[in-house]
């Protein structure tokens, strides 16, 4: 007898079924949102191709009006080099000489430049510089005077006093038509003849550049504002199982709080990826950042929709309307595309305020790499971002980390309210439990 009841007791145990591990149950409800967006297709394929449709329209106009790179600047670490340019020359010389044969034959030279020349009857240095001090033109790409005292030697004049500057391209075209003529005059020829002027490269750094704030502002702004209209879809999905008890009811089966937290996020991340690559084409084939690698610009915008996830899910534990969500989102959205304008407007995309708050908010963040791209892409630096070349001294991999961080940080927020959501109802369990509950004097007899 007694070893059949032992018998019977291992039985009943061996009949008691496992309990579900959490990533059973995250497996099981990940499979039941998928289960329910293959049963409205058109809205889940809304979900994710609304986005980039919607950046598309909304930037049509650089699509439109993009130029391209037309080679004639290119950027060696941190200077710009660019190509030689044909010479500028003045539309006229007003000249005068020590001799009239010798300026005849120099201004015979000249005109074969399609130079107008204007030859002055003074013959001394001092009445030539009178003449030309007395009457010319402002400026040296109109007109100019030569003085020419000997065989080797002159002197140039040019207008406009304080406001004139001697670098003006054609002073140089100037310099440049008169010593080969006075080399002709003499019988000697150039050795090497110099049929283009080299501009002087310009230092290129993130002080020097000042990128065109339409061109910089639009496509983040307008990207930030097609990211609030697709929350909405995504926010109703969670907002929808809270309101009607779904979510409550899987808590009641056995479900942890954070484990139908992280599903929910997980899910987000795995649909992200195809969204994520659907933007990146937008973004490279529509001239937003045509420049940079497609990798990192993937890289980009992954992390930033699964941060915006994060922080979605977060948020939507808080609200209890559908209404109520719609305007947080789009408050927090409007809130962001200030600050991030104010900061790109006012200071640059590596601001370290705005890497800060990109930990905060995602639509920051975004907007935070899109000015960084855009500032190496479609102005500014002309050179796009590369892995190994510039992807530290840009800005960008500040950006990643900061919205890595930002994932993580709202991840946290989860785990610390899933933690206090069990305390409060263990609480409320242990209340209701105990001996001295008066909660079943609340229910009045049948009679």
């Amino acid at each position: 007898m007694k070893t059949n009841k032992n018998h019977t007791s291992s039985q009943k145990t061996n009949n008691v079924a496992p309990i579900p591990s959490d990533w059973s149950h995250a497996k099981t409800l990940m499979a039941l949102s998928l289960k329910k967006d293959r049963k409205k297709p058109h809205l889940w394929a809304l979900k994710i191709l609304l986005q980039p449709c919607l950046l598309m329209l909304y930037t049509i106009g650089f699509f439109l009006g993009y130029q391209g790179d037309d080679g004639s600047s290119y950027v060696a670490g941190d200077y710009r080099l660019f190509e030689g340019e044909n010479w500028t020359y003045p539309a006229n010389i007003k000249m005068g000489a020590f001799n009239n044969s010798y300026l005849e034959e120099v201004a015979n030279i000249l005109s074969q430049s399609s130079i107008n020349i204007t030859l002055m009857n003074e013959t001394t240095s001092d009445d030539i510089m009178a003449e030309c001090e007395g009457n010319i033109d402002d400026s040296a790409s109109n007109e100019i005077c030569v003085s020419l005292s000997t065989v080797n030697e002159y002197t140039l004049y040019y207008g406009g006093k304080e406001s004139a500057y001697p670098t003006q391209m054609a002073l140089s075209g100037a310099q440049y038509a008169i010593n080969s003529a006075l080399l002709n005059v003499s019988g000697v020829d150039e050795i090497y003849p110099a049929v283009k002027i080299q501009r002087t490269p310009e230092l290129v750094t993130k002080n020097t550049v000042q990128p065109n704030l339409a061109v910089l502002l639009v496509p983040s702004i307008m990207y930030v504002l097609a990211a609030v209209i697709c929350s909405l879809f995504a926010a109703g999905a969670i907002t929808n199982e809270k309101l009607n008890g779904i979510a409550k009811s899987y808590l009641l089966v056995g479900v942890k709080m954070r484990t139908y937290l992280l599903q929910w996020l997980a899910y987000y991340s795995l649909t992200g990826v195809v969204l994520a690559g659907l933007l990146t084409l937008v973004c490279i084939y529509f001239k937003l950042m045509p420049m940079s690698n497609g990798g990192l610009i993937f890289v980009s915008n992954y992390l930033g929709l699964v941060q915006l996830y994060a922080m979605l899910i977060m948020m939507m534990q808080f609200v209890n309307s559908e209404e109520t969500s719609s305007v947080v989102i789009w408050l927090v959205g409007f809130l962001s595309m200030g600050i991030g304008s104010a900061f790109l407007a006012l200071d640059s995309a590596q601001n370290v305020v705005l890497t800060i708050l990109t930990v905060i908010s995602p639509f920051i963040g975004m907007m935070q790499y899109f000015g960084v791209y855009i500032t190496y892409d479609y102005t500014g630096f002309n050179t796009g971002i590369h892995p190994g070349v510039n992807v530290a001294s840009s800005g960008l991999l500040i950006n990643m980390i900061a919205q890595i961080c930002g994932v993580l940080f709202w991840v946290i927020l989860m785990l610390m309210y899933s933690k206090l959501r069990n305390k409060a109802g263990q609480k409320a369990e242990h209340i209701a439990s105990s001996p001295d509950s008066d909660v079943g004097d609340k229910f009045e007899p049948l009679s």
